[in-house]
């Protein structure tokens, strides 16, 4: 585990480096004219549970609300570039008046700065490099939500935003070959004043590209609560694959093991091991979309998807798939405009009374980027 004197040395060693290479630019960076952009997005939708007794979150309840309309998320984002090398990234989600964590509405506030292609530094609150579907873009999510086995590893601070430093590179013959990411974090919550602890996470992950197409991804990640270690991982396969000028099939399958950190804190047992609260899942999805280039609709999509997240791996009998499918159509080029209608089936392996219950779920969404 990264010792608190370990990370001061690597963060001041980043610093020095840094502020060496910037000293070493070249004068013509010096005529370069800093830029600033500001992009705003909204994702609004309807939520119906198509089961009783069962509501749109999951919670059994007889007199439940089983529809929404809600605003899923309102964001603001500003990249200004400094220099060719130099540049920073702000991008808030507009919160609600009232929260008991204000500052969770902050998630992107990022400085990065590139040496070279091979060798980038990122300080600040970034997106941790570890678990394919928390790694695609929320403006491109093959299906309106990540995954139940991706959004419990963010719920215990694996993934998501993250204060820290990160080193990434790209090494490109041609075609993108390899890129690495290799990050130290606080592995708690994001935006907040401190860490629940004086240990860090430490995440590792590469990508490896096959042909321009194909990505093989793997990541591992060092998680440390109190006195304890224990070791998250998981791989990836993604395949982008044009089949015509008009028609793109995306093929995608990932595994991911993470530390259920929020069970091992509440756990009051006198003797415990981190290892023995570890969470998995695995998921495979595909997604076909063709440009049809009419007046209502430029390009439509359609596809499924299967996953399986198991909690807590020492309970038998924990663990729950999700099946989906997904329509969806895009108005305007890069998802600026788009709507998703996705219907969802929630089985447990184990139905609990009063607890869980098999269920149907209908989601539809509507995006537009500003």
């Amino acid at each position: 585990m990264i010792t608190k004197k370990t990370y001061h040395i690597i963060l001041i060693s980043c610093i020095l480096f840094l502020s060496h290479s910037l000293l070493a630019q070249e004068l013509d960076s010096l005529e370069y004219k800093p830029s600033l952009k500001v992009k705003a997005l909204i994702q609004t939708r309807y939520e119906s549970t198509l089961t009783d007794n069962v509501n749109f979150s999951n919670q059994i309840n007889p007199d439940a609300v089983n529809n929404n309309f809600r605003i899923r998320r309102a964001e603001i984002r500003t990249d200004y570039s400094f220099n060719p090398n130099l540049k920073g990234v702000i991008r808030v989600q507009i919160p609600a008046l009232k929260s008991s964590a204000p500052g969770t509405f902050l998630e992107l506030a990022y400085i990065e700065w590139r040496f070279k292609e091979a060798f980038v530094i990122t300080a600040g609150q970034f997106k941790v490099p570890f678990d394919l579907d928390e790694l695609t873009s929320h403006t491109d999510l093959r299906m309106i939500d990540r995954g139940t086995t991706s959004s419990l590893i963010s719920a215990n601070s694996q993934a998501s935003y993250q204060p820290g430093i990160m080193i990434t590179g790209s090494f490109n013959n041609e075609r993108p070959v390899l890129n690495y990411y290799f990050a130290i974090q606080n592995g708690s919550n994001r935006a907040v004043n401190f860490d629940i602890d004086n240990k860090k996470n430490v995440t590792a992950r590469l990508e490896y590209f096959l042909y321009k197409e194909l990505r093989l991804g793997g990541n591992v990640q060092l998680v440390g609560l109190n006195e304890d270690n224990a070791l998250g991982f998981g791989g990836d396969i993604s395949l982008q694959k044009r089949l015509n000028t008009k028609n793109l099939l995306i093929a995608e399958a990932s595994y991911s093991q993470g530390v259920n950190s929020s069970i091992y804190l509440n756990d009051t047992a006198a003797i415990k091991e981190l290892d023995n609260y570890m969470l998995n899942g695995y998921f495979g999805q595909l997604v076909w979309k063709t440009d049809i280039m009419k007046k209502w609709c430029r390009t439509f999509e359609l596809g499924g998807k299967y996953e399986l997240t198991d909690p807590l791996l020492e309970i038998n009998q924990n663990a729950f798939s999700v099946i989906t499918g997904i329509i969806g159509f895009n108005f305007l080029p890069n998802n600026t405009a788009r709507l998703q209608l996705q219907i969802e089936n929630f089985i447990f392996e184990k139905e609990i009374p009063g607890v869980t219950k098999n269920f149907t779920r209908f989601v539809t969404q509507f995006q537009l980027y500003i």
